[in-house]
């Protein structure tokens, strides 16, 4: 498998291999895409707090365990494989987000898991990337 490079994938997006909708240019990685969140919820957290949006902010309650539904919509053809990572300006930060792959052909919105891990609340920007995808193309079409 080959990894994508950015323009590998300005190449591509949204021409043949790939479509992310909506596109941002500014999210394009030297190797990847930021995914940004669309909606977020708190599932769990240690002190009952629920994450608070305000003033383009989202408040992260301590040890809170929330599910982060990506803004954007992907679709990969079957040629081409994604594996996501965390960022680690959001690790820095305390915040921990599962790592994984995603299937060629896949269509959807990226649904994923992040925890603070800190006792303290964190802040985000509310349209702040959350994750890398990461492309790599196939030898064969699945």
């Amino acid at each position: 498998m080959s990894v994508y490079s950015n323009k590998d994938l300005k190449r591509n997006i949204n021409k043949k291999d790939t479509v992310i909708c909506p596109l941002a240019e500014a999210s394009i990685t030297p190797l990847g895409y930021d995914i940004s969140i669309g909606e977020i919820i708190t599932l769990s957290s240690e002190s009952g707090n629920k994450l608070v949006k305000a003033n383009g902010k989202i408040e992260i309650p301590a040890k809170s365990l929330n599910i982060v539904i990506a803004k954007e919509f992907i679709w990969l053809s079957g040629n081409v494989v994604g594996t996501l990572h965390s960022r680690g300006t959001l690790a820095c930060k305390g915040i921990f987000t599962n790592s994984t792959n995603v299937d060629p052909n896949f269509g959807g919105q990226m649904v994923m898991s992040i925890y603070n891990t800190t006792d303290r609340t964190v802040l985000l920007d509310e349209d702040a990337p959350f994750i890398t995808l990461i492309f790599h193309s196939t030898l064969e079409v699945v």
